[in-house]
């Protein structure tokens, strides 16, 4: 046996004698409406005197954009899923007991994301409506398991009646080659709140990275 073939024969040996630990099953995720736990991202530093814009001036600002999801986009992220709908606001709101609806939202590939806002209603004392950006990833060209992240949360203010609120996630730049963006809106526990908490309107502000 010549030294090559000894130094094979000895890495054979040491690696068979290797015992990898066991994948830990997934964490069940009720809290952000998942079958399997997800990532959740750190929101990046705030750039120094960045601005969240009137849609009014779009194409005015080269590089500037928006995408929206409206509240009857949304779709239940399991069957049955019980909702109703508002003809003059376009809200949605739940009416059984699956609390969350999910919508696809039409990101630009190479785009930063600036802001993400909810408008909606939320009369309710003892139910919230909250919003969720979600990236879900798969390899290229191969087989394998989706990643999940929550890239952020906003949730209604507590104040009764009409609200918008809106967050600077700071992330990017987003990847269409392995990448899908959605929103997901958790409503109150078994729908609660009914048509007391409800939503309207999601928008993300974007900058396309140079």
């Amino acid at each position: 046996m010549n030294r090559l073939q000894g130094t094979c024969a000895g890495l054979v040996a040491l690696l068979g004698a290797v015992v990898l630990p066991a994948a830990a099953d997934p964490v069940p995720d009720t809290w952000h409406g998942g079958s399997v736990d997800v990532l959740i991202a750190e929101p990046g530093p705030v750039p120094a005197g960045l601005v969240e814009y009137d849609q009014d001036i779009a194409g005015v600002l080269p590089g500037i954009g928006w995408v929206n999801v409206f509240g009857y986009e949304l779709r239940g992220r399991t069957g049955p899923y019980q909702y109703a709908t508002s003809a003059t606001t376009g809200a949605q709101w739940c009416t059984g007991t699956e609390r969350f609806a999910d919508s696809r939202i039409e990101l630009p590939h190479n785009a930063n994301i600036q802001f993400f806002r909810m408008w909606g209603f939320d009369n309710s004392a003892d139910h919230d409506v909250t919003a969720f950006l979600f990236e879900s990833c798969l390899p290229n060209l191969g087989a394998g398991s989706p990643v999940n992240t929550v890239l952020q949360e906003i949730t209604s203010t507590g104040t009764p009646g009409a609200f918008t609120v809106t967050s600077a996630p700071g992330v990017g730049p987003t990847n269409l080659e392995t990448c899908t963006y959605h929103v997901r809106v958790r409503f109150g526990v078994n729908c609660g709140g009914a048509g007391q908490t409800t939503l309207r309107k999601l928008r993300v502000q974007y900058s396309l990275a140079p």
